[in-house]
């Protein structure tokens, strides 16, 4: 493989002196490897540069069939749309900050690339509309990635959902951490900003019909509890208990059995979403646009919202 000098700014150094290098030249290309064996390996580039952007990028690294071609830091190239269809990425994983997830998305689909996105894929029913209609319009696709899937207890939740039928999946989240959820809303942030569990769970219900909110102050804090109807009987509850100082746990049940976790957590959640992606990417690609349970997720988390604000306004 012959390699284009244009493309080229860093040599490869995802150990000892990386933060050196990301930090001086924003790692605008730091890496571009020989791939043996295969004769036309997938493309990937990696726009921001953050803790979550550089294990993305090390995850891809290291996957055989994949190529990382460029890592862009925001804050090296605010706007990075040229260095980006300079390096010809087939994929462009998103690793910025949520709020500014609308923006760097239409600059991946602009410089020619389908797009992987970690949750949320945006906060506002409108952006993701609008995010839809340009992949489409540009031949390209769109996908959302949640790495609590590829966590111990996420893959047994996943293990005990195979079991057909109806459900009641009830979630307690306690601890000095616990709240995100309540506590989002009650800033007036949106529920996707903090509401990973709501993301299992939309996943686990194939989306839902109707969310209940109740929210009540204790001596404890915050105290919040979500009540979901999804479809085809599966129901849910979610009970957020904020615990000063308390350490965080996790408690999922299904039809009141525990679900727990079947194994160690995997090494690194993002080298095992990132084998899955690409298998799927390379299966025939991700079609095009937004996947409409992505947009009807946006859309629910912006009712929950809207519910959020007349419990807490009352």
């Amino acid at each position: 493989m012959v390699r284009d000098p244009e493309r080229i700014a860093e040599p490869d150094d995802l150990d000892g002196q990386r933060g050196a290098r990301l930090s001086r030249a924003g790692l605008t290309l730091y890496q571009l490897k020989e791939v043996e064996a295969l004769h036309d390996p997938v493309r990937w580039g990696v726009l921001g540069a953050g803790r979550a952007g550089r294990a993305r990028a090390e995850a891809i690294r290291d996957l055989p069939g994949g190529l990382l071609v460029g890592l862009w830091s925001r804050r090296e190239w605010p706007d990075p749309v040229q260095p980006m269809r300079r390096a010809r990425p087939d994929v462009v994983v998103i690793a910025t900050e949520d709020v500014a997830h609308a923006e760097t998305i239409g600059m991946a689909l602009d410089a020619g690339a389908d797009v992987l996105v970690e949750y949320p894929l945006v906060t506002d029913p409108q952006q993701a509309a609008e995010l839809d209609a340009l992949a489409r319009s540009l031949g390209r696709g769109i996908r959302v990635s949640w790495l609590g899937w590829q966590s111990a207890i996420g893959r047994a939740v996943r293990e005990a959902a195979r079991v057909p039928g109806p459900a009641h999946w009830d979630v307690r989240f306690t601890g000095g951490m616990a709240g995100w959820v309540a506590d989002g809303l009650k800033q007036g942030r949106h529920a996707t900003h903090a509401a990973g569990r709501l993301r299992m769970l939309w996943d686990l219900m194939s989306g839902w019909r109707h969310a209940e909110l109740v929210v009540r102050e204790s001596r404890e804090g915050v105290r919040a509890c979500f009540r979901l109807e999804g479809h085809r009987g599966v129901t849910a509850v979610l009970e957020e208990i904020r615990v000063a100082d308390g350490p965080r746990k996790v408690a999922w049940e299904r039809d009141g059995v525990a679900i727990r976790p079947n194994g160690a957590a995997r090494a690194s959640a993002f080298a095992a979403d990132q084998a899955i992606w690409l298998r799927t990417w390379n299966e025939g690609g991700w079609g095009l646009g937004v996947q409409e349970e992505e947009i009807d997720f946006v859309r629910a988390c912006a009712t929950l919202e809207r519910d959020a604000r007349q419990v807490f306004d009352a």
